[in-house]
């Protein structure tokens, strides 16, 4: 009778059913924190997600293997751009009339003993903000990506700032991730597009310039700019370049701070990759690294520069000799997952689809959880948001 006895102890004590929880426990709040920071991580398009509020939550805990959650998300859009690798609660948020907002779904596995954090799988489901809902009169006004005045707007700006930057590389457009049409005296042009740095170096002669072929991303400096262009009315063809300010991401330095050129209105990042050579200094004495490795992908300006409504191909295609593993939830007993890649799928809503978000999404009457701020610099009589630690 003692065998069985403790046999159906250790039983009860090994394994708990799984169930709701609530959305401001340590454990959720920390594997929500964590699950945002490894989504940003891998992602290679759009901005850095910030969690707006936990809205729903669910473990499944067993004391040899550590717990599942599954969680429901509300994210809001911040100003960072994912190339940049900043952590979500160091980003300004946007404002709430541009920033895309949504629901993501995450299944997080904890284990402290095994030292296991993995995001194992995610679902989101963006929708586009106000300004692209309601507009605004006098506004800048979005546009489709595929407008081809925001590529020749694009390249213009690029051509502008290879001329005035100190890389000993050219960079060529990968994507145009916004672009608004204001009118004013003619056309304004608000565009934002993502560079990748080429295998063209500053000797390459103008004419061949078409010719240049992305670096492997791995090895490539990559950068996200702004630029501001303007077409009097008399001549709308006629676009000039009045500003474009970018910030420089060096591969192997995702957390450096850029550094704003003020003469000419840029911004780079000051790590130095491994691999990188020749290394130029600057007007302003610092020096950046740039990559000599193989290139891959050749430049034709045949990118597709429209918003696509998901990422889940691009990143399936890099994840996919790992991804083979991830075709069913975590469960207790399999081998350790945690050096696996998360797959999963980020869909972009139109207006059509969009809607606000749900009062009551969950029973627990601890959910949803409550609102969440953040700011990179809080005000001084206001106590500093420290990253959740992973539950005991």
């Amino acid at each position: 009778i003692l065998p069985a006895f403790l046999l159906v102890c250790t039983q009860v004590l090994s394994a708990r059913a799984s169930g709701g929880v609530a959305c401001n426990d340590s454990g959720v709040e920390a594997a929500a924190d964590l699950s945002l920071r490894q989504l940003n991580a891998i992602r290679r398009k759009g901005f850095v997600f910030a969690l707006h509020r936990i809205t729903d939550a669910h473990e499944e805990f067993n004391i040899e293997n550590g717990t599942i959650y599954q969680l429901t998300l509300d994210v809001l859009e911040t100003e960072c751009h994912v190339l940049s690798k900043q952590l979500w609660r160091d980003c300004e948020p946007k404002k709430l009339n541009e920033a895309a907002s949504g629901k993501c779904k995450v299944e997080f596995h904890i284990n402290k003993p095994k030292r296991i954090a993995h995001l194992h799988s995610y679902n989101c489901a963006i929708r586009p903000g106000a300004e692209r809902l309601l507009g605004c009169a006098g506004c800048p006004a979005p546009a489709p990506l595929d407008d081809v005045r925001f590529l020749e707007v694009a390249k213009l700006s690029l051509k502008k700032y290879n001329n005035e930057n100190n890389f000993n590389s050219y960079f060529s457009i990968a994507n145009i991730t916004r672009g608004r049409i204001q009118v004013v005296a003619g056309k304004a042009y608000h565009v934002e597009f993502t560079i990748h740095e080429s295998s063209c170096n500053k000797t390459t002669s103008p004419e061949k310039l078409d010719q240049c072929e992305l670096l492997d991303s791995e090895d490539a400096v990559t950068g996200y700019c702004k630029s501001f262009a303007v077409a009097h009315w008399s001549t709308p063809d006629e676009k000039k370049v009045e500003r474009v300010s970018c910030n420089v991401f060096s591969p192997e330095n995702a957390d450096a701070e850029p550094h704003v050129h003020d003469g000419g209105n840029h911004e780079h990042g000051h790590g130095h990759g491994k691999g990188h050579h020749g290394k130029k200094e600057d007007r302003h004495g610092k020096k950046h690294g740039h990559s000599k490795s193989k290139h891959g992908n050749k430049h034709d300006d045949k990118h597709k520069h429209g918003q696509k409504s998901s990422e889940s191909h691009e990143e399936h295609s890099r994840n996919h000799t790992r991804s083979h593993h991830h075709n069913h939830r975590p469960r207790f007993g399999r081998p350790d997952s945690s050096s696996h890649t998360p797959v999963g799928n980020i869909t972009y809503l139109t207006s059509e689809d969009a809607s606000p978000f749900p009062e009551n999404p969950s029973k627990s009457e601890h959910c949803p959880g409550e609102v969440k701020q953040f700011s990179p610099s809080p005000v001084s009589d206001a106590p500093s948001v420290q990253p959740a630690p992973i539950p005991k």
